[in-house]
This record gives structure tokens, sequence and C-alpha cells, in this order.
């Protein structure tokens, strides 16, 4: 249980100060996304980031309990599953995501992982 607190007192400030910039600088996020789509370089540095923090916390903390500790082991299965699909699915995930961004509910959309960051941040810093 340590692992997992020590895993959600870094991740979930960073799901916090992301999801922040996402509601609140919309603009920048879509100029990033378009600078993304057209440098396929930083699209796969970024699946095999996503990849390397997902290995990385599985390996540190992989429970499956009915506690908030289990945020962290989800947290890394999403990562991993979220760099193979960038990997071996890059043209349906950029058209995913470029549908999302173009999305009217975007912001509402985007405070999902301002929660998830949230209740990582208490399990971190209050559990």
């Amino acid at each position: 249980m340590e692992q997992a607190v020590w895993l959600a007192s870094i991740f979930g400030p960073i799901l916090i100060v992301i999801s922040l910039w996402v509601l609140l600088k919309t603009n920048e996020v879509d100029r990033l996304w378009t600078s993304v789509k057209a440098t396929p370089a930083a699209y796969y540095l970024g699946a095999c980031l996503n990849l390397l923090i997902g290995f990385t916390i599985l390996s540190l903390y992989n429970r499956w309990s009915m506690e908030l500790a289990v945020l962290v082991t989800l947290l890394g299965y999403l990562q991993v599953i979220r760099g193979i699909l960038a990997l071996f699915c890059h043209d349906k995930m950029i058209k995913w995501s470029q549908k999302l961004i173009s999305n009217p509910n975007f912001r509402l959309i985007s405070a999902i992982p301002l929660v998830y960051g949230l209740l990582l941040f208490w399990l971190g810093f209050f559990a």
C-alpha cells in the first residue's frame, strides 16, 4: 500500500495540473494537438512514454482490491492500453482524439481526469 500512496502522490497532482490546463487553456490544447498531428515522432514518443509510465506503475503496484489504491493499478493499465493503441492503431486514435477535442462538451469531458487526479491526490496525501 505504501507504493500506491507514493504513486498517487506523484500522479494525482500531475493529473490535476494537466486537467486544469485543459479546462482553462482549451485553445492551447488545440494548438498542441495540431502540432502533434503534424509531427508523428512526437505522437510515437508520447505513446512510448505512456507505455513506460504504465509499466512502471504496474511493476511497483499491481493489486486489485476494494480500496481506493486500486485507482493506481487502474491508472497503470490505462496508460499501457493508451500506449499500445497509440502505437498499433495510430490513425484511429488520431481521429478519435480529434473528435473528442472538437466535441462541444470537451471541457466537461476533461473534468473526468481532474476528478481522478483529486482522488489520487487525496489517497497520496490524506488517506
